[in-house]
């Protein structure tokens, strides 16, 4: 015998019967921060070059000191970057976090043609494996030392490694004669070098920016990673770093979402697959502040606890609500 459907009185009543205590902490603070976790080749020049670039937004207190995690270098070809962001456990404020409790996860690899290990099935195998995981790819071919070149020129000749760093520091030492007399292909990469490079070419960022897109716009729809030489994604993980905000959402509105998500769940015993009730969505508190409604929504999406399809909302996953709850920070929800 199916369950009997619930009037909408008798929805509403089961929702207000649960005990407000249960939600007394489900905000700690109206400012959400985002997050993100890198894992990158090197252990020392990419990893400093992003850390550079969200030091500001520390200090301008737009994201938490934690919102930013580089993860535990272990591997040096493409695969294994992907398996350090993988195998990444921290702990924060008590609470256990893998990637998954990221709001952006991301690895920085190199197709590097000149190093054994970097084939061109490992370069393939891990965009694939990141791509089924929704991790995103920051990538160069041939080399990291390439984003740097773009800050000067567009280019669009194939270089291997050796070639692109021979450029760089030819550039490097031809325009900023001083600071960069003693670079060689042998320090380059250490982290006062690289903090130099990137505190000296900050005011062009933009520059490399526009010439790593039209790069890709070179390429068209056919790109392929891996056979076009040079190309490279890496402005896109640095638009991300740079427009790295705190989001303010309704500290009303997000405590009152997430409640009646709980609460629909655990009394009404939502099936996964069904669809969210279209009353749930009318309630007047909601609509005040569409934004903040948006945001924690959108957040549940990528968590793959909701689903959208068209203006509809379906549950995917009973499990990882109740997960979500009790683990993330995102949403401050404990």
């Amino acid at each position: 015998m199916g369950r009997r459907k619930l009037s909408k009185s008798e929805k509403n009543k089961r929702i207000q019967e649960i005990p407000s205590s249960r939600f007394d902490t489900v905000v700690d603070n109206k400012e959400t921060f985002k997050s993100i976790i890198i894992a990158c080749e090197d252990s020392v020049s990419a990893p400093t070059y992003f850390e550079n670039i969200i030091e500001d937004l520390r200090r301008s207190k737009k994201i938490k000191n934690s919102s930013l995690v580089i993860a535990k270098h272990k591997h040096t070809h493409p695969t294994g970057v992907l398996q350090d962001l993988l195998n990444h456990q921290s702990e924060e404020q008590g609470i256990k976090k893998t990637y998954k409790n990221f709001d952006h996860c991301w690895i920085v690899i190199d197709r590097d043609k000149g190093t054994p290990t970097h084939t061109i099935q490992n370069f393939k195998e891990a965009i694939n494996q990141a791509k089924n995981k929704k991790i995103k790819v920051a990538y160069a071919n041939d080399a990291f030392e390439l984003w740097y070149l773009l800050h000067f020129d567009y280019v669009d000749t194939p270089m291997d490694r050796t070639e692109l760093i021979t450029m760089l520091l030819d550039k490097l030492k031809e325009k900023y004669s001083e600071g960069f007399a003693n670079f060689t292909t042998k320090n380059i990469k250490n982290e006062n070098n690289t903090k130099l490079i990137f505190d000296t070419l900050l005011n062009v960022q933009q520059r490399a920016i526009d010439n790593a897109e039209k790069l890709l716009q070179f390429y068209g729809s056919e790109h392929d990673a891996e056979k076009d030489n040079p190309s490279t994604t890496i402005h896109q993980l640095v638009e991300l770093l740079n427009n790295l905000e705190t989001t303010i959402i309704d500290e009303k509105i997000q405590k009152i979402v997430c409640t009646n998500i709980y609460s629909y769940i655990r009394n009404l015993s939502m099936k996964e697959n069904e669809k969210l009730p279209s009353y749930f969505f009318e309630n007047e508190e909601f609509t005040k502040n569409k934004k903040a409604f948006e945001e924690v929504m959108a957040i549940l999406i990528e968590e793959d606890i909701l689903k959208k399809e068209g203006v509809d909302y379906y549950l995917m996953s009973i499990e990882n609500f109740k997960n979500y709850v009790n683990l993330s920070n995102i949403l401050y929800l404990y």
